[in-house]
């Protein structure tokens, strides 16, 4: 299961410059941009949506389209459209190139979610295509040190964890953390994400420690700045998992039961991302010897997880790698 913040960020055109179409383009997406932040996905798209309607009538050559349509297939992603999804990059994309091939940096964002599609397919010989193109890209447009190329080591690393390449992935999460952390300081969410993601590596290698370092700085961030986000309900898995092999668990219930009640308020009810964490209270509850409790949680668990979402390996990873900054 992956969760993403996958906004393509822009600076828009200064309101003076805009005609009533535009502004109305400019309000439509700043909404959904700062819904999808929250975490607030099904009310993003719906912005986002509206902002698409104004942008198809501004055409082709302009490139409120593409980055709209780029947004949308975020949104889709989020909420477990994955073909719609697709649909939105892949057009993305075909703008980009045909009618903007100078704007190379936010084609190279839309790859980089196209790569984390496939990957969450399980299709890691194209997820790696799209995310190599990506990154090089970003290094001949941007150099070695810009965030962006941070956030394409970021998904570089996760493609690593996803296929079990534990070395490579632990060589290149420091190198996007460095990067990203200049860039945006250490109270950043895209800096707490790498954290989380570089934690979650620990914990499969058994690393505890480690693990628990990296993923208590990603909560304090979440809480601190957006305690309901749904990757925050991750975050609370994550850390459930180390309580309980380090025989906690009390605190293991505690957080399993607020990362429940995170998704119950943020996602839909059949969303993949429920149905993941109520598995993981399942088993938490089966361990605890609550037998009758824990089959009522896992079937609610499978109901989800059979309408066709697709459950990974890696099932609590957050990737925010392609967040990008038009310029």
């Amino acid at each position: 299961m992956r969760l993403t913040a996958w906004v393509l960020l822009v600076t828009l055109l200064p309101a003076a410059a805009l005609g009533s179409s535009d502004s109305d383009w400019e309000q439509h997406f700043s909404n959904g941009e700062g819904l999808e932040q929250e975490g607030r996905h099904a009310a993003a798209g719906r912005e986002f949506e509206a902002a698409l309607s104004v942008a198809e009538q501004l055409g082709p050559d302009d490139w409120r389209l593409p980055v709209t349509l780029h947004n949308l297939g975020t949104i889709a992603r989020e909420l477990g459209r994955y073909s719609e999804s697709e649909r939105y990059y892949q057009r993305a994309v075909s703008i980009w190139e045909t009618r903007h091939p100078q704007r190379l940096t936010e084609l190279a964002g839309t790859l980089q979610n196209l790569g984390a599609l496939n990957m969450v397919w399980g299709r890691f010989s194209r997820a790696e295509t799209f995310y190599r193109r990506a990154y090089e890209l970003r290094v001949g447009a941007l150099g070695p040190e810009h965030p962006d190329v941070g956030a394409s080591l970021h998904g570089l690393a996760e493609l690593a964890m996803f296929q079990h390449h534990y070395p490579r992935a632990e060589e290149l999460y420091p190198r996007a953390a460095k990067i990203l952390e200049v860039a945006y300081g250490a109270d950043s969410l895209r800096i707490a994400d790498v954290w989380h993601n570089w934690g979650f590596l620990y914990s499969q290698m058994r690393r505890d420690s480690d693990a628990r370092s990296l993923l208590d700085r990603a909560a304090a961030l979440y809480d601190k700045n957006v305690p309901g986000h749904p990757n925050m309900a991750v975050i609370l898995v994550n850390l459930a998992e180390l309580d309980m092999r380090a025989g906690d668990l009390s605190q293991a219930r505690i957080r399993l039961e607020h990362a429940v009640r995170i998704c119950e308020r943020s996602l839909p009810p059949d969303h993949e991302q429920t149905g993941i964490i109520l598995e993981a209270y399942g088993r938490f509850l089966n361990l605890t010897k609550q037998k009758k409790e824990a089959k009522t949680m896992m079937e609610k668990s499978r109901a989800i997880l059979a309408k066709g979402t697709k459950e990974t390996g890696a099932a609590y990873i957050i990737d925010t790698s392609a967040f990008v900054r038009q310029r």
